[in-house]
């Protein structure tokens, strides 16, 4: 399919630092770069990142492959990172969302990013403040381009609004959101809001967590899951806050049942449910030719089957008819997009 109409594909790198070794995290990068990849990745390749990623460790590993690679890599690669309001020591306070781009540009031997995001709202502090620190970041030529995750709609439209209404602010042109084929919940409001504004959409778990990879039972779930080594790439492994999270989020009984009716449909031995997943996403999504897939994997061979996957053409009508059928099943228990509210200085 030609780049005219599908969107653009973006190298995660959540795992870098972690479950993914710095030997396989450089080869990741290089094959990323590389011409063979032009019409999936388009005209700049993409690393997406984000201070939290393994306790910031992965940015640093990151730093170190850019460096390591040198001229090798091409001038037009750009990466991203997020501020968020995580933890304890993290928040969008002014001095929080200026510290953490700051230790972000260090971790990454970069004086400046191409895209700067919001991770989430911070409930605690003003959105107002935090945007007129975001001007002034932008200003000091920290980063190029402005983007928010997890947002709600309505708030999305009007830090759009409270950006572009003054002179020579930085407006937010992307967003950053889960969506894929059995989680659509991101169709009915946000994506038209998007539309309206000229933001593109990067859409994050593609492949639900692992969920779309087919590999997980009902019985995996819960107690069982929770014995499981969560060294291994497996998101839904252990006690972990974010295994928790994603168990709730993608391993219910519903979606396990959302995936029954796409197993059926595939007939083809030789068509996995990971790429079939995929190319949902990049032949009959809601994705237009301005907005991103972010695809990442803990290994190689993940990575290129992945590449290898979304390389591929549309999907049969009776696999699409499926992939609509499932999320429908799930849909009440589908995961909220949005992560709360900021602050105000309007309440």
């Amino acid at each position: 399919m030609t780049t005219t109409t599908t969107p653009r594909i973006i190298l995660g790198t959540m795992t870098f630092g972690g479950s993914t070794s710095l030997e396989d995290a450089s080869l990741m990068v290089s094959d990323f770069c590389q011409p063979a990849w032009k019409e999936l990745v388009k005209e700049d390749p993409m690393l997406d990142s984000a201070i939290m990623y393994q306790g910031g460790k992965t940015e640093v590993v990151l730093g170190e492959i850019i460096r390591q690679q040198g001229t090798s890599l091409p001038t037009s690669l750009s990466v991203a990172t997020k501020a968020n309001p995580f933890s304890q020591d993290k928040d969008l306070s002014p001095e929080g969302v200026r510290k953490q781009l700051e230790a972000s540009l260090q971790s990454l031997e970069t004086d400046s990013v191409d895209i700067f995001y919001l991770h989430a709202p911070d409930a605690n502090h003003p959105i107002e403040a935090t945007l007129e620190e975001v001007q002034k970041l932008f200003q000091q030529g920290k980063f190029r381009k402005f983007g928010l995750s997890n947002f709600s709609a309505w708030e999305t439209v009007y830090i759009h609004n409270y950006m572009s209404s003054r002179k020579n602010y930085v407006v937010p042109t992307i967003y950053q959101g889960m969506y894929n084929a059995i989680t659509r919940q991101v169709e009915t409001e946000l994506l038209p809001a998007l539309r309206k504004l000229g933001m593109s959409f990067y859409c994050y778990n593609p492949l639900a967590g692992g969920m779309l990879t087919g590999k997980y039972q009902p019985a995996d779930s819960d107690k069982e899951a929770a014995k499981r080594n969560s060294g291994v790439g497996d998101r839904f492994a252990g006690n972990s806050f974010w295994a928790k999270r994603y168990r709730e989020r993608y391993q219910q009984q519903e979606q396990f049942a959302a995936l029954e009716i796409v197993r059926e449909c595939l007939t083809d031995d030789d068509l996995t449910m990971a790429e079939a997943s995929l190319r949902w996403l990049r032949h009959h999504s809601k994705l237009t030719k301005d907005d991103g897939i972010i695809i990442g994997a803990s290994k190689t061979g993940h990575y290129h089957a992945n590449m290898k996957a979304l390389a591929n053409g549309p999907l049969t009508e009776d696999l699409v008819t499926a992939f609509g059928k499932a999320s429908k099943v799930c849909q009440d228990v589908c995961p909220n997009y949005a992560r709360g509210y900021s602050g105000s200085a309007l309440n």
